[in-house]
């Protein structure tokens, strides 16, 4: 996973995302599908990928939370074909009806399937809600129990039994091992 800091400018710091840079990295990974998190430009995101990663690229969320902040996927379409992409909005604001400028970002959801095997794989792409308060960690932990909902019933309805979940997910408390370390956990 890689949390792109508000791609292609963060506001709050006034900085430019260093795209030469943000090429080289991505590149060197040599991943078969990587989890993006922070994109604000989708629109120059999704140029940039296959402008600076030949044959990747990009399947981006259309709601980023009260902050804009898209998620996603990139991905090698030589080694992997992204059978679809979805967006779940049911960790944005647990138990209310989160709109797609408001609260925490959706889950990306991409289902692939690897060229040489076959074999397909749910890629889940998350970037939870921020912050050590209360307030914070009782959210994060509503939002633990609903992704492991939605792998349960994806695993149920698709029959596709492997996955793997990566972002940026907030975590706090893993050296006192605190709440929020026994929620994640």
């Amino acid at each position: 996973a890689y949390n792109i800091r508000n791609f292609d400018y963060d506001e709050r710091y006034r900085i430019q995302t260093n795209k030469p840079e943000l090429a080289t990295m991505l590149s060197s990974l040599k991943a078969a599908v990587l989890s993006v998190e922070e994109i604000y430009n989708t629109a120059e995101f999704i140029k940039f990928i296959p402008d600076n990663l030949p044959g990747y690229e990009s399947a981006l969320s259309k709601c980023g939370g009260a902050h804009g902040q898209r998620l996603g996927f990139v991905y090698n379409t030589k080694t992997v074909n992204l059978i679809s992409f979805s967006e779940d909005m049911s960790v944005v604001d647990p138990g209310k009806s989160g709109g797609c400028d408001s609260g925490s970002r959706p889950l990306a959801l991409g289902l692939f399937q690897i060229k040489a095997t076959g074999q397909k794989f749910y890629g889940i792409t998350v970037h939870l809600k921020s912050g050590s308060n209360t307030e914070s960690l009782s959210k994060r932990t509503k939002q633990y129990e609903i992704i492991k909902k939605v792998i349960s019933d994806l695993k149920a309805h698709s029959g596709v039994k492997d996955f793997y979940m990566a972002g940026d997910f907030n975590t706090t408390e893993f050296i006192n091992k605190g709440a929020d370390y026994t929620s994640f956990t």
